[in-house]
């Protein structure tokens, strides 16, 4: 079994971080040097995004696929309003063209926790 997660930046601000496909990439050629040609495939939230998109990108490689708690894009895309956007605001916000969200994100992680909600940041 083998279990990966975003690799970062390595603390650099200006780098981006990668795209689902670049990620999915990295997978495969993980699984690829471990020997593993083919394989079961699971993803969480974000993590089932990039798992998605390998299955996508590479089907000959993947047995069986599982995708846990991944919200429907398009859903909650047709569903938002302004009062479910203050509530939700992270849709709109990681939807800016990078590299905007990503530098944020990094630069406001620690120590304040940016997804407080309505009520504003807080520590």
């Amino acid at each position: 079994a083998a279990c990966g997660d975003d690799d970062g930046t390595d603390g650099d601000p200006d780098a981006s971080m990668d795209d689902m496909g670049t990620m999915a990439g990295d997978m495969v050629a993980l699984m690829s040097g471990l020997g593993h040609e083919r394989f079961h495939l699971a993803g969480h939230d974000r993590g089932a995004r990039v798992a998605y998109r390998l299955a996508l990108d590479h089907p000959h490689r993947v047995l069986r696929f599982a995708s846990l708690d991944t919200v429907p894009t398009l859903d909650i895309w047709q569903q938002m309003d302004w009062e479910a956007s203050l509530d939700a605001f992270h849709w709109p916000f990681l939807a800016q063209p990078a590299p905007l969200p990503e530098r944020l994100i990094r630069t406001f992680s620690c120590p304040i926790s940016w997804t407080a909600g309505r009520d504003g940041l807080t520590r």
